[in-house]
This record gives C-alpha cells, sequence and structure tokens, in this order.
C-alpha cells in the first residue's frame, strides 16, 4: 500500500530558528517527513541546542541572519520570548515564508 508521501517531492527549503524544547519538537517532526520539505539548517545562540542539532545530522548556526544565507524559503521560529518578535519580522521582510510557534509580540500594544 502507498504511503501518501510516496508522491511528494520538496516543497520548501525549511530552517529553524530556535533548537530549545519546541524547536527540537518540531525538528523531529519534520524528520519524519524527508520527501516533503529539505532541511537546510537551524539557529541558536546556544552551543549545547546546536550540537544536539547536528547530532541529528543538522547543520547549525549561532544566528538567523547565517540561517538566512543559505537560502531558506520558510522558517519555523521556536526562540525564546524576547527573541521571537524580531526574528518573526526579519524573516517576513526577506519573503521567507514563517511557522511562528508563539504568538509575535510580547504585548498586546506590540501587535499594532
Amino acid at each position: 500500500m502507498a504511503n501518501e508521501t510516496d508522491n511528494l517531492r520538496p516543497i520548501s527549503t525549511l530552517g529553524f530558528i530556535g533548537l530549545g524544547v519546541m524547536g527540537s519538537d518540531h525538528l523531529r517532526n519534520a524528520l519524519t517527513i524527508p520527501d516533503a520539505v529539505e532541511l537546510i539548517a537551524g539557529a541558536d545562540p546556544l552551543a549545547e541546542a546546536r550540537a544536539a542539532a547536528e547530532a541529528k545530522g543538522i547543520d547549525a548556526v549561532a544566528g538567523a541572519e547565517e540561517l538566512f544565507a543559505r537560502g531558506v524559503e520558510a522558517v519555523i521560529v521556536a526562540n525564546r520570548h524576547p527573541q521571537h518578535e524580531a526574528a518573526v519580522v526579519a524573516a517576513a521582510e526577506r519573503g521567507i515564508h514563517v511557522l511562528s510557534d508563539k504568538p509575535i509580540p510580547a504585548t498586546v500594544a506590540a501587535a499594532d
């Protein structure tokens, strides 16, 4: 019996911003569909988080700018709250598709 992903081609090059608990969960899920997305790299300022991603075979860089330079078409943003809004906005300004793990701003006023 054919699997529903058997006929899929990579639809996007995908990167991760934030490789902590939630970012790692998203990464683990993305690794289950290698025919649907091409995983490019993850970005996290913490060396331990980068090492954990690299142990799964994913390149890891320290910052979002380094990730964007690799030509990702989409990112999953799951970094820490204080840096979350800036990462989402930076990706969107470059025309990169964004899946935001949290609400974009930290305050209601910032949402305006």
